[in-house]
């Protein structure tokens, strides 16, 4: 079997229990999911009120409805790191945008403070990836919360969480903030540390407002029946997270 390292597939396979509740519900792919099950499953996990949730094909769609949401009919430039994740950059690029790389400091991490500088008048969306790939630094939470609340609301702020697991049970998410910022969204997936890539299942966190203005671009139907059954299972199955971040921890630390 060949495998692509860069992808960061979880090798540990996804948990028992959302194999066993998708075996369960293979004779229902005959129907749509006109359900929220899942966002419902979300809401109590994160304990965040159920509108502020947006269940998607992995935490790519949300990204794409970020840099649409951003640039349709609207010229302007994306904030970013240099390394960081490739899709927000290169999405914009393709809409027509222009991207500002903003080279990480010296240790690795993305440089908020020259990111702040750079922001000006045509500045429509920051993409603050943390924990950065492919660097796998940590921003201070403290700070990356100030920085967010120093961002004129106009500005899409995009953190994306997709490892956010790896930084430990204690590292403080960006997510309880979406309350009090209008600007912000989070973007999370099932791929990494749930080990779902393939079935894809992602969502973002945002005020409803945001999220109306992202759904606009939302071709609707896009969630899965079987992904949906395999998320909510994963969710109850945090031991397999656990195991799986503590393995990966214990391969660095070996590496």
């Amino acid at each position: 079997m060949r495998v692509q390292l860069s992808l960061n597939e979880n090798p540990f396979g996804a948990s028992h229990l959302a194999i066993e509740a998708v075996s369960r519900r293979m004779f229902g792919m005959n129907r749509y999911p006109f359900h929220d099950r899942l966002e419902d499953a979300l809401a109590e996990h994160l304990e965040m009120p159920r509108n502020y949730l947006l269940t998607s094909s992995g935490s790519t769609e949300i990204l794409n409805f970020a840099v649409l949401s951003s640039f349709y009919n609207n010229h302007g430039h994306t904030i970013t790191g240099q390394p960081s994740y490739f899709d927000i950059p290169g999405r914009t690029e393709r809409f027509g945008g222009t991207v500002k790389r903003i080279p990480v400091t010296k240790d690795w991490g993305l440089d908020l403070d020259a990111m702040k500088a750079a922001i000006d008048d045509d500045t429509r969306l920051i993409n603050i990836c943390n924990p950065n790939n492919p660097t796998g630094q940590i921003l201070d939470p403290d700070a990356l919360e100030r920085f967010i609340l120093d961002v004129p609301e106009h500005i899409l702020i995009l953190v994306d969480e997709a490892y956010i697991e790896f930084a430990g049970e204690s590292y403080r998410s960006m997510i309880p903030l979406t309350k009090q910022a209008k600007n912000l969204l989070i973007a999370r997936t099932f791929s990494k540390a749930y080990g779902l890539a393939g079935v894809r299942v992602g969502y973002g966190v945002a005020q409803p407002d945001l999220l109306a203005r992202l759904t606009k671009f939302s071709a609707g139907l896009n969630k899965n029946t079987l992904s949906v059954e395999a998320a909510i299972a994963a969710l109850q199955d945090q031991n397999h997270v656990r195991h799986s971040v503590d393995m990966v921890r214990k391969g660095r630390e070996y590496l």
